[in-house]
């Protein structure tokens, strides 16, 4: 199960469409602080999408019998809104306004990991991921990761467990 830093690598690769956005909207006032911002950005996706390939490669899979299926990729569009805030126009130079998105990103991040919500993150659709909510034949109700498109009621998926109650589809 992933844990500790994976989180934080889940949460930075989150923001990836954040950081480029900051990263060019920065690139005539503070040249460093664009570069750091854009070396974040493409540091945190490929972290991730490393971190999944590893796990698709080296974790065992286990069978899920799915009863019941809702999409959930409206989380992923929700959690877009957390861009707009930064998008206010931030000037770096300004260390209050500055410190101020800081603080903003910090508490969003807590939130993000201590409530397990590392697969509501809009760099998982870049990669071809869906979200689906689904209720395994044991009745436990699970969020499922899975490239692909739709899940019938009644289907198995060869799934590896992410966290107490995320999978990742192993097979798709």
């Amino acid at each position: 199960m992933w844990r500790g830093w994976v989180g934080g690598v889940f949460f930075l690769g989150s923001y990836t469409p954040l950081w480029l956005i900051l990263g060019i909207r920065q690139w005539n006032a503070t040249r460093e602080i664009a570069e750091l911002l854009l070396v974040v950005a493409v540091v945190s996706a490929v972290a991730m999408w490393g971190i999944i390939a590893f796990t698709r490669r080296s974790i065992a899979s286990i069978p899920v019998r799915i009863t019941a299926v809702s999409s959930r990729e409206s989380d992923a569009v929700a959690y877009l809104v957390t861009y707009i805030l930064p998008l206010i126009d931030v000037p770096f130079t300004d260390v209050t306004k500055a410190a101020s998105l800081l603080v903003l990103l910090v508490v969003t991040g807590f939130i993000y990991l201590n409530s397990c919500m590392f697969f509501v993150n809009p760099l998982l659709s870049i990669f071809g991921y869906h979200l689906f909510e689904i209720q395994t034949d044991s009745g436990e109700t699970q969020i499922l990761l899975s490239r692909v498109r739709h899940h019938r009621v009644g289907s198995e998926v060869q799934a590896i467990r992410l966290a107490d109650y995320v999978l990742l589809e192993a097979t798709a």
